[in-house]
């Protein structure tokens, strides 16, 4: 099980009989790739698992790291620690809260991570190597409102929840 320790600025792993197995980042609030324990987040809330990575919403940093399950290191795909809105790599994003992985099943492209943008009140897509991040859905007005894709407004959407070809959205 992977557990965002936010308060902490780490991720706990344990077992499924809740044994504690390791921590990913130092507990110290930063922003620093590199291996489990020297590695540093800034209160990171959602957590998907892609492939043999976790991916790591680092809300206070603005940014999505990824962490190799096997060597532990963390890495950075999207984001660069400012509070902006950007559309690829080494851009700026704003309090990603949560993220979730689609996996395109009918053979019609890869998989995709949607993010909750919170400081930008929309919901984002991008590929899990974080060449491409982009808005999905929401006008980015802080507003509940039902509608399509460009049309619809949320208000610091925070968790994310998807079930067949149906996102849920908090």
């Amino acid at each position: 099980l992977f557990i965002a320790d936010t308060g902490h600025h780490r991720v706990i792993v344990t077992g499924h009989d809740g044994r504690f197995l390791a921590a990913i980042g130092s507990g110290r609030r930063g922003s620093a790739d590199g291996a489990a324990s020297a590695a540093q987040f800034a209160a990171p809330q959602g957590l998907a698992v892609h492939g043999s990575s976790l991916l790591v919403a680092d809300t206070g940093n603005h940014a999505v790291r990824a962490v190799d399950l096997a060597s532990g290191r963390v890495t950075t795909i999207a984001g660069t620690g400012a509070f902006e809105p950007a559309a690829a790599r080494g851009k700026p994003l704003a309090s990603p809260t949560d993220l979730v992985v689609h996996h395109h099943s009918d053979g019609a492209g890869g998989d995709q991570v949607l993010v909750a943008m919170a400081g930008r009140h929309q919901i984002w897509r991008l590929d899990p190597s974080g060449e491409t991040a982009e808005p999905l859905a929401g006008s980015g007005e802080e507003l509940r409102l039902d509608g399509d894709f460009a049309d619809s407004a949320f208000a610091a959407p925070s968790g994310l929840a998807l079930e067949a070809r149906r996102l849920f959205v908090a």
